[in-house]
């Protein structure tokens, strides 16, 4: 959680000294260079991903690339080639935030892909995501150990490692659904609650200009 939480406070701090002035892209480049040389390569994710959102929301750069480039074999034939290279060495520490960074960016300008990502069960595992993220370390280091050893012996290997992996999936989903529902999603709701009140407290508090 520490990258996240001190990654946040970088991008609320980057947008509100730049926000919408037009000087952020040439910023974004610099700032990408000067974390790369302090090698704190996590937060250029953080960095790439604003710059992306930014690229997507006020410039047509994505959609253009869609129509040139959005051929269906195009599609598949990038797709395949990032799921090998997701399995190459991170190169310089920085090569498979490269590959992630293409993820999204031909999520943005394909239609294939949006299509894909855009399906029920992805956008289920995308709300879960992140709780996802939190909860699996334990179960694999608690639940996944106790299963795989209650079963070696009576099943052979593979079939104790096939079925230990299914059941972790399945526990691991299942604790993050309602770690989602009843951690996440409500400390989401509390957050834009608590925004919207000191959004009308501000409006309250500020003085009407004269006429």
């Amino acid at each position: 959680m520490e990258p996240e939480f001190f990654g946040s406070l970088f991008l609320f701090s980057l947008l509100s000294l730049l926000g919408n002035k037009k000087i952020r892209w040439v910023a974004y480049p610099i700032i990408l260079l000067v974390i790369y040389f302090l090698q704190i390569h996590w937060l250029n994710a953080f960095v790439l991903g604003i710059a992306l959102c930014d690229v997507y929301v006020n410039t047509g750069y994505f959609s253009i690339f869609g129509r040139i480039f959005g051929r269906v074999w195009i599609q598949i034939s990038t797709g395949l080639i990032i799921m090998v290279l997701i399995g190459a060495p991170n190169y310089r520490d920085v090569f498979h935030l490269g590959i992630a960074v293409l993820v999204v960016a031909f999520c943005l300008s394909f239609t294939g892909y949006t299509a894909l990502f855009s399906a029920r069960v992805p956008v289920y595992l995308g709300k879960i995501s992140f709780s996802l993220y939190l909860i699996h370390v334990p179960i694999l280091c608690s639940a996944t150990g106790l299963i795989y050893k209650s079963m070696e012996d009576f099943v052979n290997y593979p079939t104790s490692a096939v079925a230990t992996s299914v059941m972790t999936i399945a526990i691991c989903i299942l604790a993050a659904h309602f770690f989602y529902e009843y951690a996440d999603k409500q400390g989401i709701i509390l957050g834009s609650k608590l925004a919207n009140d000191v959004k009308k407290a501000d409006v309250t508090n500020t003085p009407n200009e004269p006429g």
